[in-house]
C-alpha cells in the first residue's frame, strides 16, 4: 500500500491500494482503527446502524464512530450485470462525490464534510462503493416549504443561503445534476447545505458551465410548480444576489 496527497479538488491523504483489491481515500481526521475496520469490512457497519434511505441504487444509514461522533455512510449498490459491466470502467459515483464534496469544502460552500471513499476494484475495473460523510441532523428544503409543513422557517434567509450555494457552484462552473429541492439540508444550526453530489459535472468554460446550469434551475424551479410564491422568492434571492455581488 502507498499513500500521497493530493489537493482539496481531488483528495486528501489518499491511501491508494495495488491491484486485485480496495481503494481508499481518508480524511486524515478518522481514526486509523476505524479506517482498517471500514477499509476491510464495510458491509459490517450497516449492521447495527440506523437506516436513513434504501432503493435500487444506494443504502445510506447513519452510524456513530467513537471519537469521531455520527457519521453517514452510503453504499452504492450494483444493479445486475448490465449495469455491472457498463460501470465497471467509469469513475465510482463515490468517488465523484467524494471529490467534488471536498472541493466544495474548500471552496467555501456549506456541504457535508466527505471523510471517506472506499472502491472495490478488480484490476481496472470498478464494482461497489461506499462513501463515508459528516452526519448533518436537519430538515430537507422539500419537506419544510411543502404546503402543509410542520416547520416555520425564515424564507428570506432560506433564499439567500440558497442563492449564495447557487453562485458559488457557478462560480467553479458546477452543476449539481439533480437539483430537487430535497438535496438541500436546512440543519438545526440554520446553515443550508448541498447533499448528494453524485451527478455533480465540472465544465471548462462558463458559457458551457451556464448552459448546463439551465437544467439545473429548471429542475429546481419545477419543486414550486404549485407555489408560485415561493418560486418568486427564490427567483428574487438569486437575482438580487447577483446584483449585490456586482455593486
Amino acid at each position: 500500500m502507498s499513500t500521497r496527497t493530493e489537493d482539496m479538488q481531488g483528495s486528501i491523504d489518499a491511501m491508494e491500494r495495488t491491484n486485485w483489491s480496495p481503494t481508499l481515500r481518508r480524511d486524515p481526521a478518522l481514526p486509523d482503527s476505524f479506517v482498517e475496520q471500514f477499509s476491510s469490512d464495510p458491509d459490517a457497519l450497516f449492521a447495527n446502524a440506523q437506516l436513513l434511505k434504501s432503493d435500487q441504487r444506494t443504502t445510506v444509514s447513519r452510524i456513530d464512530v467513537d471519537g469521531v461522533g455520527p457519521l453517514v455512510i452510503k453504499r452504492y449498490n450494483l444493479k445486475g450485470r448490465l449495469h455491472t459491466a457498463a460501470h465497471s470502467v467509469l469513475r465510482t459515483r463515490a468517488r465523484r462525490s467524494w471529490k467534488f464534496g471536498r472541493r466544495l469544502v474548500a471552496s467555501g460552500i456549506p456541504t457535508p464534510r466527505p471523510l471517506a471513499c472506499l472502491e472495490q476494484l478488480l484490476g481496472p475495473l470498478r464494482f461497489r462503493a461506499y462513501l463515508l460523510t459528516e452526519f448533518v441532523p436537519g430538515i430537507r428544503m422539500l419537506e419544510l416549504l411543502e404546503p402543509k409543513s410542520q416547520y416555520t422557517v425564515d424564507l428570506d434567509d432560506l433564499t439567500q443561503q440558497f442563492a449564495g450555494i447557487w453562485h458559488g457552484l457557478g462560480r467553479l462552473r458546477l452543476r449539481h445534476g439533480d437539483a430537487n429541492a430535497s438535496n438541500f439540508i436546512l440543519g438545526d444550526d440554520g446553515v443550508l447545505r448541498v447533499i448528494d453530489l453524485d451527478a455533480m459535472t465540472a465544465w471548462p468554460t462558463q458559457w458551457t458551465a451556464e448552459r448546463a446550469r439551465q437544467r439545473d434551475w429548471s429542475r429546481f424551479m419545477r419543486n414550486w410548480t404549485d407555489q408560485p410564491e415561493i418560486a418568486a422568492v427564490f427567483e428574487r434571492a438569486v437575482a438580487n444576489s447577483v446584483d449585490s455581488r456586482a455593486a
